[in-house]
């Protein structure tokens, strides 16, 4: 059997035969792109010789690798690699291809590896390269050494990431003529830093691109402007060596003179040709590329492309124009991909009038990645909205209020948007003249428990409204019929919650301009009574307090099987009642919640209790009886007597009018800011109501072969399913796409803001009013506390133990008992007003959020400082 592939006969289905690389060459050099001629040993010659050769003992150690064993396993198989002889065979077939090129040519030996510089994966620097070979024996050498390099530390350790099977990846391997550039480089055509997929960015050194690959160089960096057609900027670095073609074989590195060094690689017009042939091959590829390049006497050559998967894709556009986009996930808390059902439920939460069902589309919403963007550009198009719109969001996210005010003030003239504000006009107007009205003439004194009536009334509609039968498409059409259901609620509810927030930035405010400080209002908005989900945790401490002196209660908990976890608590006897009964409570209260919540594909506690029964047991464990209420009303207290100090202090030095305002703005704020979680509080139930009537159609596409899994109906969109419930049609195939499309978007980074030209918006910090080496965020809890930190991303199996500084991405109500032994707060995403911030404040804790990456920075056990006056976080041990 030929096992060698020429770059001309390399078909759209040989991907699996050549691999990655030598797929896309293949692809370009069949395009009359300027690529070096050469072949490709299939994947065909490695599995044979893989076959005679391997070592199984060795292999099996793959299952247990890890940091420390990695290097020897990798050599151990490497060195049995090239220890064995290559069929007969194969060498002779590539000693017929090799003879069809002149007999001076040195070649280019390179892995291509099956999993490599495909769509989703890029394997860039993984595997060996061999520069300027030549002779059968170096040849043959060089290839099994591709083959071995298949199994670097890197190579391992990145499939092992990935979750790629190392038996599932297969090496072939590129053998091409050798180019003896004058020049070499990479070429990004979008920018590689912040996204912009306007710019092309070239890196360039002199001789072969090795030196730029090693990081031996500094090399010249020119930007291209796309649209513009010119170019943007030039660095010209100072460029100390260059390797080049050895005169027997291989490389060798030489150092450049001064005035070599100092000169520019590539002129005008080469930066021009290059950026042309840049675009061809993004356009080919529908993607950004990442280009290897070389030069030989005036002549470019392309080595390789490949897409540049660590981009994070733009939303969609609504105009040609600059937009910007803001990350829905990180205002809600969960930076996780959201389903695709998940995401169409939450664009039918936005639905405000009564619009058909094939005709509702809501382009302020754009997918990118599993993520929700809302598209704020006709705020920001208008000076209120520039100036509102971020003061907004810095409750949200600190970091993300800074970025919209920084772009703003950058970008203002350029942002442009064809959305019409009217809708929203229109709702908002509403909910804004009755909370100014509730702010001026409202007593707020039982408005907690006015609410709490409303919420509740709304729950019972809800379990009485969906007790629907009928068809699969009847239920759909209920659902989006009932997207409305919770329009006048959700409004209710917001316009008590805006004048705790006004009260809360006057009562800010006031204190600053009359007594110069920001102690009181901090101390004061804690221990806010009434918040619902603050009242979830002291509820679980509670229920810990009835099983902590009860072995069979232990026991009972302590069973894996969840699953029957409801039956085995109804079927405890009469001395049980009080713990079945709150249990029970709890559940039918809280069990329509969980971490990641608002994606509907997320299983809540009443369908899995897993959570709830390991978060009792770990207080049973930790906390001490009674020791939860204790510490809350401890923290109530404190804040009742701030809040007299602070008026009484005004009085003293300011008077009793100015007194007297203090004190209503309090009372505003302590009695309205509890709110801040009941319209969530009741979309979880609404979200609870329809994924029950998803899943029951979800059983019966089970049943007719339609889906493998129930939870698999959550891969299909909300208009999906309604044409789906018409027809006959499968989806083992689209699920199993967008499965993998899935763990693609899980590795991917969100930015919370960006921009459509693929930018991605950063803050800017201010480090000079911090320690050396400090965390930087804002203070959202004050107070300054030390001890040891407890990193976590995901609150399913995690404890926090008594005195621990909870280190967390971001939070939601489904984090909220892990906050009941925590000495303090620090969180990645987080403003004055979200989920962590607010129970933080209620508990007493000091919180710091915004510290971008605290949870790469910060490990499990190390020593740290929150300084939550200051808005700093500090390690001080390893």
């Amino acid at each position: 059997m030929n096992q060698i592939i020429f770059f001309e006969e390399i078909g759209d289905g040989d991907l699996n035969l050549v691999g990655g690389k030598g797929f896309n060459l293949g692809k370009i050099f069949q395009a009359r792109l300027p690529v070096p001629n050469g072949f490709c040993i299939s994947t065909a010659a490695y599995k044979t010789f893989w076959g005679d050769n391997k070592n199984s003992e060795i292999m099996a150690k793959l299952k247990t690798v890890n940091l420390e064993n990695v290097s020897d396993i990798s050599k151990q198989i490497r060195d049995n690699f090239v220890s064995k002889e290559m069929d007969q065979e194969l060498e002779n077939q590539i000693v017929a291809a090799l003879a069809i090129f002149p007999a001076s040519t040195r070649f280019a030996i390179r892995s291509s590896a099956t999993a490599e510089d495909l769509k989703h994966a890029s394997f860039a620097g993984q595997q060996d390269t061999y520069l300027n070979i030549s002779g059968i024996d170096n040849i043959l050498y060089a290839i099994k050494s591709c083959w071995a390099s298949l199994y670097t530390d890197r190579s391992i350790l990145y499939r092992n990431q990935h979750n790629i099977a190392h038996d599932q990846v297969f090496m072939a391997v590129v053998v091409q003529q050798m180019i003896n550039s004058d020049s070499a480089g990479i070429m990004f055509t979008a920018d590689p830093v912040t996204g912009n997929r306007k710019y092309i960015s070239i890196d360039a050194g002199f001789g072969l691109g090795e030196s730029l690959a090693s990081g031996t160089i500094l090399p010249d960096i020119y930007k291209y402007n796309k649209k513009l057609s010119k170019i943007k900027s030039k660095h010209i670095a100072v460029k100390k060596t260059a390797v080049i073609s050895d005169t027997h074989i291989g490389t060798t590195e030489v150092e450049l003179d001064v005035n070599q060094s100092i000169m520019t690689v590539l002129d005008d017009n080469t930066i021009e040709q290059l950026a042309l042939l840049g675009l061809k091959l993004e356009q080919m590829y529908d993607a950004p590329q990442d280009i290897e390049w070389c030069i030989d006497a005036g002549k470019i050559f392309i080595l390789q492309t490949r897409s540049i998967t660590s981009l994070f894709p733009i939303p969609t556009s609504t105009t040609s124009d600059l937009e910007v986009f803001l990350s829905l996930n990180h205002i809600q808390m969960m930076t996780n991909p959201i389903s695709p059902l998940g995401q169409d439920s939450i664009r039918l939460l936005f639905r405000t009038e009564d619009i058909p069902l094939a005709e509702y589309n809501p382009r302020f919403l754009a997918n990118a990645a599993g993520r929700l963007y809302i598209n704020i550009s006709p705020f920001l198009t208008h000076k209120l909205g520039q100036k509102i719109l971020p003061a907004i969001i810095n409750n949200v996210d600190a970091n993300l209020g800074t970025a919209i005010k920084q772009l703003v003030q950058s970008k203002h003239d350029k942002i442009k948007s064809n959305l019409n504000l009217n809708p929203f006009k229109k709702q908002f107007k509403p909910v804004l003249f009755q909370s100014i009205k509730n702010f001026i003439t409202q007593d707020t004194s039982n408005i907690v428990e006015k609410i709490d009536f409303l919420v509740e009334q709304q729950v019972v509609e809800l379990n009485k409204l969906y007790s629907i039968t009928g068809t699969h498409k009847d239920k759909l059409e209920f659902i989006y019929g009932q997207s409305i259901f919770l329009k006048s609620a959700i409004q209710n509810i917001l316009s008590e919650v805006i004048p705790g927030i006004v009260a809360m930035k006057l009562l800010t405010k006031m204190e600053f301009k009359l007594l110069g400080s920001s102690m009181y209002i901090s101390e004061i908005s804690k221990g806010l009574e009434g918040n619902i989900t603050t009242l979830l945790g002291l509820w679980i401490g509670d229920l810990a307090d009835l099983v902590r002196a009860n072995s069979h209660l232990i026991d009972l908990l302590s069973d894996t099987d969840y699953d029957s976890l409801f039956e085995r608590v109804n079927n405890l006897g009469d001395d049980y009642t009080e713990f079945r009964t709150s249990f029970n409570n709890f559940m039918a209260k809280y069990g329509s919640r969980a971490a990641g919540e608002i994606d509907i594909a997320v299983k809540r506690w009443a369908d899995n209790p897993k959570f709830i029964a390991k978060s009792i047991l770990s207080l049973v464990e930790t906390g001490i009886s009674g020791e939860h209420r204790k510490n809350f009303l401890a923290t109530v207290q404190h804040a009742h007597t701030m809040e007299k100090a602070f008026i009484e202090v005004i009085r003293m030095q300011h008077g009793s009018r100015k007194a007297k305002r203090a004190t209503k703005l309090i009372k505003i704020f302590r009695d309205c800011m509890p709110l801040r979680e009941h319209h969530k509080f009741l979309i979880t139930h609404y979200l609870k109501h329809n994924r029950r009537l998803y899943l029951e159609i979800a059983d019966a596409f089970v049943a007719a072969g339609r889906i493998d899994n129930r939870e698999d109906i959550f891969y299909l969109g909300f208009w999906e399913l309604y044409a789906a419930v018409q027809n006959e049609e499968v989806f083992q195939d689209l699920v199993a796409t967008r499965k993998n499309e899935y763990e693609y978007f899980g590795r991917l980074k969100p930015p919370s803001l960006m921009t459509s030209d693929g930018e991605i918006i950063t803050a800017k910090q201010n480090m000079e009013q911090f320690p050396k080496d400090a965390l930087p965020g804002m203070a959202v809890s004050s107070g300054v506390v030390e001890g040891f930190a407890r990193v976590i991303t995901d609150p399913a199996d995690a404890k926090v133990e008594v005195g621990e500084i909870l280190v967390a991405p971001f939070t939601d109500p489904g984090w909220t008992i892990l906050f009941i032994n925590a000495a303090g707060l620090v969180m990645e995403i987080g403003g004055l007003l979200t989920h962590g911030t607010v129970v933080a404040r209620e508990y007493g804790l000091p919180a710091v959020v915004g510290v971008e990456d605290a949870t790469t920075l910060i490990k499990t056990g190390q020593r740290i400082r929150v300084n939550a006056d200051l808005g700093y976080v500090e390690i001080l041990s390893q």
